[in-house]
């Protein structure tokens, strides 16, 4: 018998592409300082990497809330992509109880005192953290409900991703009521 010896062009398959942790986010800051003049893009990023990283439990809202603050102590105005940002990462943190539906009207907050009107995108990611706080028994249906009244009041129109949200918490709500 004879034994084959594999491909010389036969190769390891790539390692997945490594989720950078907080660590790296600030080595990045310190990196680009001096070297580059970071803009909008540039600390957007770096939210979003934030709201990644949630996903491995390497980072969480003082994260992001504080490329947020580096970002406004630079004087460069936060954006609607900012804050969608960091509505995505309170969504992935709540999903394990790590932020809640008050961390999310935080986020609201701090847009109405940027001057930043909030999009429908902005409130379907809030009620999905509402939705995903429900399964914590942080939140119930009333909440979500009340997110749809303060959309209406803001002259905003619920749309298809707003109800599905509603749906994923009226069955948390009643799953976690016994019914």
């Amino acid at each position: 018998l004879a034994v084959r010896s594999p491909s010389p062009l036969a190769q390891p398959p790539p390692s997945p592409p490594r989720t950078p942790s907080v660590d790296s986010i600030r080595d990045a800051i310190e990196m680009l300082e001096g070297r580059v003049l970071p803009d909008a893009i540039t600390y957007n990023t770096l939210v979003e990497i934030c709201a990644k990283s949630a996903l491995h439990g390497s980072a969480d809202m003082r994260d992001g809330l504080e490329v947020l603050d580096l970002m406004q102590s630079q004087g460069i105005r936060p954006d609607i992509f900012t804050f969608g940002s960091l509505m995505s990462l309170c969504a992935v943190l709540a999903r394990d109880g790590l932020a809640s539906l008050e961390d999310g009207y935080r986020v609201l907050s701090l847009m109405d005192d940027n001057g930043t009107p909030p999009d429908v995108r902005i409130f379907n990611s809030l009620i999905t953290v509402c939705a995903r706080a429900a399964s914590h028994g942080g939140t119930q249906l009333s909440d979500g409900e009340a997110l749809l009244h303060v959309m209406r009041e803001r002259g905003l129109r619920a749309d298809g991703y707003s109800y599905n949200g509603l749906l994923d918490l009226c069955v948390k709500d009643r799953r976690l009521k016994g019914a």
